[in-house]
């Protein structure tokens, strides 16, 4: 087993995969239709250092530069792939609609003005 692993009562990369959902989730309600790509990504890249620090800090782990990659990437890839489901079942722009600072629905046929 692995020394980093030894005592703790839950598993850091099953905690880190369920924390990217919600990361997402998150960041869509607070997302803010005038923020640039880039920002997006580096605020998105920011959250999930900081759970990664969160989750290193809950199980009392040994500093290691290892671990703290390996949940880091768990959270983005999880984030990730989370923002990916929800975006094409429509659950992101539902809850950019329905909390501050989202858009508006608005058709995709009204915006170009074509009928269906």
């Amino acid at each position: 087993m692995n020394e980093l692993l030894i005592g703790i009562g839950f598993d850091p990369l099953v905690v880190s995969a369920i924390l990217g959902p919600l990361l997402s989730v998150a960041y869509a309600a607070v997302d803010i239709p005038s923020w640039s790509p880039t920002k997006r990504r580096v605020i998105v890249l920011i959250a999930a250092a900081v759970l990664t620090i969160g989750v290193w800090a809950a199980g009392a782990y040994p500093w290691a530069w290892e671990y703290l990659v390996s949940v880091w990437a768990v959270i983005i890839a999880s984030a990730q792939t989370a923002f990916t489901i929800l975006k094409r079942i429509g659950v992101i722009d539902w809850i950019g609609r329905v909390t501050p600072g989202g858009e508006g629905y608005a058709p995709r046929h009204a915006e170009t003005g074509e009928d269906q």
